[in-house]
């Protein structure tokens, strides 16, 4: 689906009530392109949620590790950790070099791996130059005002056409949001039907569970 679509949808039902529909066709460039940008924003923003609530995107990056160091920041401009592509959310699950699957935060496991902070690995007893394999959750790429309107709503949307009942409703929740306080009552009623749209895309079995993808990573390296 496009951007363009989804502004169709929600300028007739979520946004329709709000300035932000109504200076998109505003005469002033400014106006015009700073309310594409807040409904961007909104955008961008029930995607973060989407793809963090649903694993619809994972990625892998492998940590060679260092001899004495055992605390690692996922991030790839560290000079021990290989490209990262995506927005890193969470860690799914960590690998060695022959596909023997590591814990998370297991206190019963002596060998278990770590996640102290959300972005930073403990890894116990590492061996220096050996490949420990992350599998991680990552958002989608931002979705930016590009260059002009035409373009920009022009842009495809990453996500499944299943899930954009919820993706509207998501951004029917964000743009109420900033209603005045006794003007809430809407923008509670798009939150709930939110999360019973997330419950029945769950329900249905149509998203992709963190133990498929990593069991996937492991077929593709010839693992198992």
């Amino acid at each position: 689906m496009t951007i363009s679509e989804v502004l169709d949808a929600v300028k007739a039902c979520e946004l329709k009530q709000l300035g932000v529909v109504l200076n998109l066709n505003s005469t002033d460039v400014a106006i015009q392109e700073q309310a594409m940008k807040d409904i961007l924003t909104y955008i961008d923003l029930g995607l973060v949620e989407l793809y963090k609530r649903f694993n619809l995107r994972t990625e892998e990056t492998v940590i060679t590790m260092v001899e004495g160091q055992t605390f690692y920041t996922l991030d790839e401009a560290q000079p021990y950790i290989g490209s990262m592509p995506g927005r890193f959310n969470h860690v799914l699950g960590c690998f060695d070099e022959v596909g023997n699957n590591y814990t998370l935060n297991d206190e019963n496991d002596a060998l278990t791996i770590l996640n102290p902070i959300w972005n930073q690995l403990q890894v116990p007893n590492p061996v220096g130059g050996e490949a420990l394999y992350v599998i991680y959750n990552s958002a989608q790429d931002r979705i930016n005002w590009n260059t002009d309107y035409a373009t920009t709503i022009a842009q495809t949307i990453p996500l499944p056409p299943y899930m954009l009942e919820a993706l509207l409703l998501y951004i029917g929740y964000r743009g109420n949001s900033s209603l005045d306080a006794t003007l809430q009552t809407d923008n509670n009623t798009y939150y709930m039907r939110f999360e019973a749209s997330c419950a029945n895309v769950e329900k249905f079995g149509v998203t992709t569970h963190s133990d498929d993808n990593e069991r996937d990573r492991l077929h593709e390296k010839g693992f198992v």
